[in-house]
């Protein structure tokens, strides 16, 4: 049953193949004969001279066409060559043109290097000139320190001032600080030269020590420490450091400030009779150590002890207390040094005797020492002839002193004057 039937289906492929080959056979003769029949129709002949002419003309406008594009490169390509020739001119004159101004900047920064090796020069010579003229005027200096001459420099004789053109400070031009230090609005006058040093935070003790290192929580701290405690403590800085400072010349005042003010906390003040004793002093102190501390020192002017000490802080009726501006110092011992704070220098109070010291704080290096006791420099003193008489202490009852003493006091407290008379006269 299955082998009839693939029979069948060959058989039927046969036939329809069969039947494929005669209609291709009838369509070719078919075919055949209708290219006989239109090679012998004039029309078809005309049609195919036509058809050939057409091809004939188009291949020569497809070789016109051809020619005229070739053409058109061509003329194309010689207008690129003429623009990449331009280019070229101009990247030639560009780079002259760069050349020229790379030469112009190289000749310009050659003449600028040479003008700066020529400022150079001149500043060279200028800091030559300088350092000879400051090698001539320490020269200078140091003749008129050493007594080999009797005027001192006037080139030395010059001020620096904070802000030039500005009113002066009023207290800085009596105390020789102020509570806003550089900050300050007001213009700063120092002398490069005077007959007063001033040492910033020279002289400390416990009180000090404990007002830096206090809180808001531990306001009253100093307290604690007795005022003969702080006295004598100041007694053995005043005999250490006056020692020293006498022996550079002579000492027609000495004031310590026992202010708590920042600015004035701890200052040391120290005026010599000339000019040269204190260039001399300070020389040798400025950068020296003391107590383990190094010294910084700079001159001052004060112009009038009587107006740059707080009158009021003698009788202890300061106003301000802790917060003045004006000097409040320790009293010395034996009131020496007393008609300097009235501005009377013509017979100052004797000097003291020097104290042949055996433990010193003066020291080259930051190591502290141990300070010498009063009671062993007394004992010491004891046993050294005076060689001049105890000074007492007179009121000076003159009408000058007395209207100078009075200015004083307008220029501290002016409302309180008319308190101060009324208490005299009661």
């Amino acid at each position: 049953m299955g082998w009839h039937k693939e029979w069948r289906k060959l058989a039927k492929k046969m036939i329809r193949k069969r039947k494929r080959s005669c209609k291709a056979k009838e369509r070719d003769e078919k075919k055949r004969k209708e290219e006989e029949k239109l090679a012998q129709s004039p029309s078809f002949q005309i049609w195919l001279k036509e058809q050939e002419d057409l091809e004939k003309h188009q291949e020569e406008e497809e070789e016109r066409i051809r020619l005229e594009l070739h053409s058109q490169w061509l003329h194309e390509e010689e207008l690129a060559k003429q623009r990449w020739q331009k280019q070229q001119e101009k990247l030639e004159q560009l780079k002259a043109q760069k050349a020229k101004e790379e030469l112009i900047i190289n000749e310009e920064w050659e003449r600028e290097q040479q003008k700066l090796k020529e400022e150079a020069e001149m500043q060279e010579q200028k800091k030559k000139r300088k350092e000879q003229e400051e090698a001539a005027l320490m020269d200078r200096i140091d003749k008129y320190v050493m007594g080999e001459s009797e005027k001192l420099p006037s080139s030395a004789r010059t001020v620096t001032e904070s802000r030039p053109g500005c009113m002066e400070c009023p207290f800085f031009s009596k105390v020789a600080a102020c509570r806003f230090r550089e900050n300050c609005s007001r213009n700063h006058i120092r002398p490069s030269i005077s007959h007063t040093i001033l040492f910033p935070g020279f002289y400390t003790n416990f009180r000090m020590d404990y007002v830096n290192q206090s809180n808001e929580y531990d306001t009253d701290v100093g307290l604690e420490f007795d005022d003969k405690e702080i006295y004598d403590d100041f007694l053995n800085f005043y005999d250490d450091v006056l020692t020293e400072l006498k022996t550079y010349g002579p000492v027609v005042q000495f004031k310590v400030c026992c202010n708590e003010e920042p600015h004035l906390r701890g200052n040391v003040l120290v005026q010599y009779s000339s000019k040269r004793y204190s260039i001399k002093a300070f020389r040798a102190l400025q950068g020296r150590y003391y107590g383990g501390k190094q010294i910084s020192a700079e001159f001052c002017n004060i112009p009038s002890w009587g107006k740059a000490l707080c009158g009021f802080f003698k009788k202890n009726k300061c106003p301000k207390g802790n917060k003045c501006n004006f000097l409040h110092t320790f009293k010395n011992p034996n009131g020496e040094f007393y008609k300097a704070d009235r501005d009377i220098f013509d017979d100052y109070s004797p000097v003291r005797d020097i104290i042949e010291k055996t433990d010193w704080n003066w020291s080259p290096s930051p190591e502290p020492m141990q300070r010498s006791t009063r009671k062993q420099k007394c004992e010491i003193k004891e046993n050294t002839p005076n060689r001049y008489s105890e000074h007492k202490h007179r009121k000076n009852s003159s009408s000058e002193n007395e209207i100078q003493r009075k200015r004083v006091e307008a220029d501290l407290n002016p409302c309180s004057i008319e308190k101060a008379e009324i208490s005299e006269t009661k």
